[in-house]
């Protein structure tokens, strides 16, 4: 399990870190379920497709805070029930 434990707007959830990806995503259905109270804005100026298989349902603005580190960051919500 490449997992590792992290708070995104003071909520618990298990995540995986990509340093070389310059996109946090998460699943549509994740966000359902537990960021169901952070509403999605619309991406401007871009299609919703990040690539043949990913198709972008919106973003919102996080609070990812891991240990005692936080920063400020987009996650973009993706299409589908993803699995790691």
């Amino acid at each position: 399990d490449n997992s590792i434990t992290a708070m995104i707007n003071e909520r618990k959830t298990k995540l995986i870190v990509d340093t070389g990806n310059k996109y946090n995503i998460t699943s549509s259905h994740l966000h359902k379920t537990i960021f169901k109270n952070c509403k999605l804005k619309e991406i401007e100026g871009a299609s919703p497709r990040m690539n043949k298989r990913l198709i972008c349902k919106g973003y919102s603005n996080a609070v990812i805070s891991i240990s005692h580190l936080a920063i400020n960051s987009k996650v973009y919500v993706i299409d589908g029930k993803a699995e790691s």
